[in-house]
């Protein structure tokens, strides 16, 4: 009797020989190889789902850390006549008078960022002018500008007629 190799061989011939050695590696590949990396990655998939569930939370923390420091940052509704008088003594200090000014808070609801637009109707030279801007954008930083209009009534005029709005940003509410 010949041994099963010798009747594998004879019946399918070096060819058929090495088909079966081939599904026979690739069987023993998937079971050694294959399914324990399989294993393998669902773990990682697990891993990742809770790093990334980590990388939300600390980015949520990290956003509410700068949303408080923000806050924070913004001056309260206590300090706006501060910031008022801090506006008017630049503007005396550059020959500006605002005595022309309006304050008007806007209405915003639940938002915790309050604002009160300020209009200043002033006539000055160029140099008073800038001088102004680069005074209150260096100790305000809570006033934006919204608008800047210049008029000159008369070509040879040095004096320049100025509107100027601001918004003042601030936490807290203010009492109309």
């Amino acid at each position: 009797m010949r041994s099963w190799f010798g009747k594998l061989l004879m019946a399918t011939g070096w060819p058929g020989l090495a088909g079966y050695v081939l599904i026979a590696i690739s069987v023993m590949t998937v079971f050694f190889f294959s399914l324990p990396m399989r294993d393998d990655s669902a773990g990682i998939q697990s891993e990742i789902s809770s790093l990334e569930h980590d990388a939300r939370s600390a980015h949520a923390s990290e956003s509410g850390r700068q949303a408080k420091r923000f806050f924070d940052a913004l001056p309260k509704a206590e300090a706006i006549n501060g910031i008022l008088e801090n506006l008017h003594s630049i503007a005396a200090k550059r020959s500006l008078s605002l005595e022309n000014s309006t304050y008007r808070p806007e209405a915003a609801g639940k938002d915790p960022i309050q604002k009160l637009r300020i209009t200043i109707k002033t006539s000055g030279n160029y140099a008073d002018l800038r001088g102004f801007l680069q005074d209150v954008s260096h100790q305000s930083p809570s006033l934006a500008m919204r608008n800047l209009s210049l008029s000159r009534r008369n070509i040879s005029d040095a004096k320049i007629d100025i509107v100027i709005e601001f918004d003042l940003y601030f936490s807290g509410n203010v009492r109309r």
